[in-house]
């Protein structure tokens, strides 16, 4: 097969992968929060914490040359890269408790236009017409999905949407500090960061601490009551697939074929994303989408859209980490996803 289109296929496959994390995550959280007794937005940070723990170890078997390139300043750099994602990453959670799948995964599609905005706020970056455009397209896409004026807009949609400007803050961070550093030793600090971050504030937190007594942590390793087979083992099986599937392999696969595809492909493959998380959100979490929450999320698509591909005319503004690197440089994971 054709390198070309092995990556595609790669990419492709990757972007299901992140698209299914949305209405997993909501699982999961749902399950450990079943399975606690205790209802409560501090579940989410339990997940990340299990998350990020396996991500850390995995990462560390079949990178092992990861650990040596991760000195000091590459361990500092990477608390600055891994802060605005975990913090977007658990508010992204919060939002999913009581939030749409769909909606979550298409609010949160717009680090496309959050990003170029933070780098024409901060940075002096230029806003093409293009960014403007697809910017307007995009955030009128929003409002016609959460329908605010009938009370549509909510905190899983406010949460979801400080999130989003944090991703965009962390791209940029990747954006600097990956050129400065290894990429595999980011992304190990990442990790490493996340798990302490989260841990933080469980610990903190009265409520958070319920969840880290051991009798609470033994219940996690048994089904919940749910005749839904998925939902009954969910924590047992969400936790290895976002550690797995959407933290390690995700940045191997953009490691390896990222620089093989060409960037107006790989945009249309990440667009998609949130397309599956709506799809799959529909099919295996039963979560439906009325008809203007699917105007709603098409005016979304069309924005992201019209942000990448019509800006690749007017000269290039950093969008996406892989973007703004020196050619050959394996991209780290995108935002979130880490």
């Amino acid at each position: 097969m054709h390198m070309e289109r092995r990556a595609t296929i790669w990419l492709l496959a990757t972007t299901f992968i992140w698209g299914s994390t949305f209405f997993s995550m909501k699982m999961g959280q749902a399950a450990i929060e079943a399975a606690a007794g205790q209802h409560s937005w501090h579940s989410g940070l339990l997940f990340l914490t299990l998350r990020f723990a396996l991500a850390t170890v995995l990462l560390s078997i079949l990178l092992p040359r990861a650990w040596r390139a991760l000195n000091r300043s590459a361990l500092v750099d990477s608390v600055i890269v891994s802060l605005p994602g975990v913090i977007g990453i658990a508010l992204q959670s919060a939002a999913l408790r009581s939030g749409s799948s769909a909606t979550v995964a298409f609010i949160t599609s717009l680090t496309i236009v959050t990003v170029p905005v933070i780098g024409w706020i901060f940075l002096r970056q230029k806003l093409t017409p293009a960014l403007w455009i697809g910017a307007i397209m995009a955030l009128s896409g929003v409002f016609i999905m959460t329908d605010p004026l009938a009370g549509g807009f909510g905190w899983p949609e406010v949460f979801t949407l400080i999130g989003t400007v944090l991703f965009g803050f962390q791209i940029h961070f990747i954006n600097h500090y990956t050129r400065k550093h290894d990429p595999e030793a980011i992304t190990l600090g990442a990790f490493i960061h996340s798990v302490w971050a989260c841990l933080l504030i469980l610990v903190v937190l009265p409520e958070g601490r319920k969840f880290l007594d051991p009798d609470v942590l033994s219940l996690l390793l048994q089904p919940v009551n749910d005749p839904e087979p998925l939902q009954r083992w969910a924590i047992l099986w969400t936790i290895p697939y976002h550690a797995i599937f959407g933290s390690v392999i995700a940045f191997l696969v953009m490691m390896r074929y990222q620089r093989e595809v060409p960037a107006t492909r790989a945009v249309i493959l990440y667009c998609l994303e949130p397309v599956f998380a709506a799809w799959l959100a529909w099919w295996i979490a039963r979560e439906g989408m009325t008809w203007y929450q699917l105007v709603g999320a098409g005016y979304i698509m069309i924005g992201n859209l019209a942000c990448e591909l019509l800006r690749r005319n007017e000269g290039p503004v950093p969008a996406r980490p892989e973007e703004a690197m020196t050619p050959g440089t394996p991209a780290p994971p995108p935002p979130g996803r880490s």
